[in-house]
């Protein structure tokens, strides 16, 4: 059964306390809008508990804050929610995530969700054609995971294609840059 716009949830309370949560972890409305992928207005509405339903925002931002992924329900039935981690700036991200195969710590939770959603299609790592600078571009490549094999075929080919434009950049670059 869903919980998501059950009568009696107190949606005031769960937006008291996700902002409760959010600035034992240190972080400012923008701050946390930012790393959602939202406005700092769909943090406020959040918070001030004027939602009704339980959205991917909402879950994210419970992750966001250290809660697992029970907690919103919890708190929505007037019970205390549970921490996966701890929260404020003394908590540190976790150096063995790429050793357990979870992303990184420090990466936004709109691209931790997109590397999670979707058919994996393919991957690279582009060198960026920098002066002096290491830096590359890592792409991942996901489709939608109910797409028949001819999707599949069409999503990857013009994958292809883009990897191809991206691969040439330094040229387009020196190019760009060159008398005529």
């Amino acid at each position: 059964m869903r919980h998501d716009g059950a009568m009696g949830s107190d949606w005031v309370r769960l937006g008291t306390e996700l902002a409760s949560a959010r600035k034992r972890a240190d972080l400012t409305q923008e701050e946390m809008a930012e790393r959602l992928g939202v406005s700092r207005s769909a943090i406020q509405t959040i918070e001030r508990g004027a939602s009704k339903r339980v959205t991917s925002t909402i879950r994210a931002y419970a992750q966001a804050v250290g809660w697992d992924d029970g907690s919103v329900r919890h708190v929505l039935a007037g019970n205390a929610p549970s921490s996966t981690k701890p929260e404020g700036p003394q908590a540190e991200p976790d150096e063995a995530a790429p050793e357990t195969g979870a992303p990184p710590a420090d990466l936004p939770l709109r691209v931790v969700r997109s590397l999670s959603e979707g058919r994996l299609i393919d991957t690279a790592v582009i060198n960026l054609p920098t002066s002096g600078s290491d830096m590359r571009l890592t792409v991942v490549v996901r489709g939608n995971p109910d797409a028949s094999p001819e999707e599949i075929m069409k999503a990857l080919e013009a994958w292809e294609r883009a990897e191809r434009h991206l691969q040439h950049l330094d040229e387009d670059d020196d190019e760009a840059h060159s008398p005529r």
